[in-house]
């Protein structure tokens, strides 16, 4: 699907994207950083502005455990998360 075509979907659906400079990680476990996508959550209440940041770290920590090789952008992007209580919902 067109990736502009899925955005405009899913923010139909009621996706929010997470504010943060969101860094995946190369599914070749290589080590690489993927960067310029967004993460996105879909809130069961619209009205949620914000999700509590341990639980996008006990996310992205559990979703990528297979790959050991992570980048230093990933463990910032982590660590930053780590330091904040909150991560915002911005629309898509």
């Amino acid at each position: 699907m067109d990736p502009y075509v899925r955005r405009e979907v899913l923010s139909h659906m009621g996706y929010k994207r997470l504010d943060l400079e969101y860094v995946h990680l190369s599914w070749n476990n290589d080590g690489e950083a993927v960067e310029g996508l967004n993460l996105c959550f879909l809130p069961g209440d619209e009205n949620l502005k914000q999700l509590d940041s341990s639980l996008v770290t006990a996310f992205l920590r559990r979703y990528y455990t297979v790959l050991p090789n992570k980048p230093a952008a990933w463990n910032e992007m982590v660590a930053q998360l780590d330091s904040q209580k909150d991560v915002n919902l911005l629309p898509l």
